[in-house]
């Protein structure tokens, strides 16, 4: 019995003792954050700088942006949200952090968001600079204005399906979710440039389960690696929702099994992938290609970046311009007044109009299409941000929804006013800093794809809105609450948008 008791004794001590350490280094960590850490200077909230905890929790429940508003506000442009991460709200930090610096390192992305693919190959997102340089040479021609020509036929299809599906579904009399029709389009259109063949979610009426895969994925991503930071990677397929985890596998396999199937059509179909296939055969066994396994983690990106961009883009717009009715005046009378056809329309004509950017700047500065922006670490020796020297192994961003919404950067910034960006805007709008806008990023790892979702959106809005006269249905979108206050995971999550859709009368 001595025996037992002493045992019990032991084991006791030994918990107190476990316990005791845990508790002094715990201490001892939020002490040095706080008093000692070389960026304590910095203002923000004192628990975030502690521990990254709160940030980690805000990013798995999805209000981080909400959060990083907030903490902008109440703290100034530059402000410290972990440990070892500082977010910044200024055009200067853009170029600072993002924009390629002659003779400096390029500041390579933060670990935390680069999941690897089941395959374990990265794309090019998540590539060194050696290899996204390699996959942007290849991209490249498909997204210049001359690839653009070469593939407008089948955009314009696409658009011209989601007005005819419109236009079917007006006739009902009943409003309808639009944002679901955009991102079929979307999706068919990406569909169709990537992989040679549509999803057919148009013609078909109905949304194709990689939709929703591709989501999974995301999820998957965003918040699975918030466990794999803490050390808890092992359990990620018991941690996250069942859905995620299969998710993540089927959007893996679909993309599997259309990159096999556009690899048969060759490469003379003029669409994205002719280049990368005569340049990477034999499995890309001259370097100048893509492996296999390259292919199908960027076909994945390309159709998840290349539909949800277009989709939220044309929602956003959509909703920003029913709730500001003069506005929506505006923009369909010059939409209306340059054209005697929608069939007129096409993805560089609508480029000479002059109030529709204006609005598609506006729309993306109230409701950025992509959110937030990867952190970047700065390289040895550290680096200057903002005017202040920030330390080496810093993580550092610049958060774009926050800037979009602060007084410092934009006047009367919760207000839908395209003007701001005309060249005879008025002298109010004069102290905006602009380049403080960057929807698609700075540097040579901005969006490849920013034209093409520019040109794309701009004739699916310039062809919506002369077939149609738009409105909010009220009702249904006062169930949901307010629009625009959506969840986050690196993208919105975005909700119903209900719309009144009414043929013009000639």
């Amino acid at each position: 019995m001595d025996f037992f008791d002493s045992n019990i004794k032991l084991l006791g001590a030994s918990v107190l003792a476990l316990f005791s350490a845990a508790s002094i280094y715990l201490v001892s960590y939020i002490g040095y954050n706080l008093f000692l850490h070389p960026l304590r200077s910095y203002p923000g909230p004192k628990s975030w700088a502690a521990l990254r905890l709160p940030w980690a929790y805000h990013q798995v429940i999805g209000d981080n942006n909400d959060k990083m508003l907030e903490f902008h506000k109440k703290y100034g442009p530059c402000i410290r949200i972990a440990p070892d991460e500082l977010s910044y709200a200024t055009s200067q930090a853009w170029r600072d952090v993002y924009a390629h610096r002659p003779g400096q390192p390029e500041m390579s992305k933060t670990t935390i968001f680069q999941a690897s693919a089941p395959n374990k190959i990265p794309s090019i997102l998540g590539a060194n600079k050696e290899n996204h340089a390699r996959f942007r040479k290849l991209l490249s021609y498909a997204f210049s204005e001359k690839g653009m020509r070469e593939q407008e036929p089948r955009i314009k299809e696409h658009v011209d399906l989601l007005i005819t599906r419109l236009q079917e579904l007006s006739e009902t009399g009943q409003s309808q979710d639009v944002l679901l029709w955009y991102t079929r389009a979307a999706f068919d259109i990406i569909g169709d440039l990537a992989f040679g063949e549509s999803f057919h979610s148009l013609s078909d009426k109905k949304t194709h389960d990689w939709m929703r895969a591709t989501w999974d994925n995301l999820r998957y991503v965003m918040t699975g690696n918030i466990f794999k930071f803490y050390g808890f990677g092992f359990l990620m397929a018991y941690l996250l929702p069942k859905g995620t985890v299969e998710g993540r596998l089927r959007n893996f396999q679909y993309t599997q099994t259309k990159v096999e199937a556009r690899l048969r059509y060759g490469s003379e179909r003029g669409d994205f992938w002719d280049k990368i296939v005569i340049k990477s055969e034999d499995d890309n066994a001259g370097g100048q290609g893509m492996t296999k396994g390259e292919m199908l983690n960027n076909a994945a990106v390309l159709v998840f970046a290349g539909s949800d961009t277009v989709a939220t883009l044309s929602s956003g717009m959509t909703y920003l311009l029913s709730r500001n009715p003069d506005k929506l005046a505006k923009l369909t009378e010059e939409i209306r007044s340059a054209y005697k056809s929608s069939d007129d329309m096409d993805l560089i004509n609508v480029g000479q109009l002059k109030y529709l950017p204006a609005v598609m700047d506006e729309s993306l500065r109230v409701y950025p299409a992509v959110p937030v922006q990867i952190a970047r670490i700065v390289p040895n020796g550290g680096a200057m941000i903002n005017g202040k020297f920030v330390p080496a192994g810093t993580s550092v961003n610049v958060q774009q929804h926050p800037s979009y919404h602060l007084e410092s950067n934009f006047y009367r910034p919760d207000d839908f006013i395209p003007e701001r960006w005309l060249e005879n805007r008025d002298p109010v709008f004069e102290n905006d800093d602009r380049a403080a806008h960057q929807p698609f990023g700075v540097g040579p790892r901005n969006c490849i794809g920013k034209n093409l979702a520019y040109a794309e959106t701009k004739l699916i809005m310039c062809k919506v809105l002369w077939n149609f006269d738009i409105s909010l249905d009220e009702a249904k979108m006062g169930e949901q609450g307010e629009w625009l206050n959506q969840k986050s995971y690196g993208l919105w999550e975005k909700k119903p948008l209900w719309v009144k859709l009414t043929q013009r009368k000639n």
